[in-house]
């Protein structure tokens, strides 16, 4: 009768062949990205994708548009010389091949050509108006933040009081009505109160702090209404169920 050697012997004895294996396997491969880095590579290829097609799909459509934008522009009295002296101005009287590698060439130098209706050129117009832009979408943002949070985070303790099932549905419900209820109608409808029928605020401006309280609202901007409903789910999550 013969003695079979134990399993861990022959475990013990194959665990270095197997360790060289796996070491020489990963140095073939060269080194790894970690999970952040090839994260932000994702992203930044489905920016870089998200924006070509932006891009293509925003010249084909202006020539897919019924009619002659020239035309349309300088008015259906303007004469033929006329149009076709814009036309040449703006090459759009080239191939449209040659159109589009224009285009390109100059998104990339950050010439987006004159507009048709002002005649300034359009980075003008868009340095002119983006720190307004910029201002409102930062400051929107924190004062959506400042309010949703504390808002989540009432709607989570108000839930671990007694009287909890009619405090929620009161909560889902009126969050549920305000994600229903799209942004621009919203904002259609705090202009035609405060501005209109109370005179509380103007309806458009710029250079006053007052000008900036309705683009500025949290009520307005339309995933404001998710973010209680999220801190409230969080609160509730790491506070356990309610006794």
């Amino acid at each position: 009768m013969t003695a079979t050697p134990p399993p861990a012997t022959a475990d013990l004895a194959g665990a270095p062949t197997a360790a060289l294996a796996v070491r020489a396997e990963g140095r073939g491969r060269g080194p790894s990205l970690s999970p952040r880095t090839a994260f932000l590579l994702r992203r930044l290829g489905r920016l870089l994708v998200s924006l070509a097609v932006v891009v293509v799909a925003s010249f084909f459509l202006i020539h897919l548009v019924p009619g002659d934008p020239v035309r349309a522009a300088l008015g259906i009295q303007a004469s033929p010389e006329l149009v076709a002296a814009t036309r040449a101005e703006l090459g759009l009287d080239q191939p449209l091949p040659a159109q589009f590698f224009d285009y390109i060439a100059g998104l990339l130098r950050g010439d987006f050509g004159d507009s048709i209706r002002t005649g300034r050129p359009v980075s003008e117009t868009i340095a002119q108006r983006f720190p307004a832009t910029v201002t409102l979408g930062v400051v929107s943002f924190l004062v959506a933040l400042l309010a949703a949070v504390p808002l989540g985070i009432g709607a989570a303790v108000a839930l671990q009081r007694p009287g909890r099932r009619v405090a929620d549905a009161a909560i889902s419900g009126i969050l549920g009505m305000l994600i229903a209820v799209p942004g621009f109608l919203l904002a259609v409808g705090l202009i035609a109160l405060f501005a209109v029928q109370l005179q509380w605020l103007p309806a458009a401006g710029w250079g006053d702090p007052r000008d900036a309280v309705l683009p500025c609202s949290p009520w307005r901007s339309a995933p404001w209404p998710i973010w209680p409903a999220s801190c409230r789910s969080r609160c509730r999550g790491s506070s356990g169920p309610p006794t």
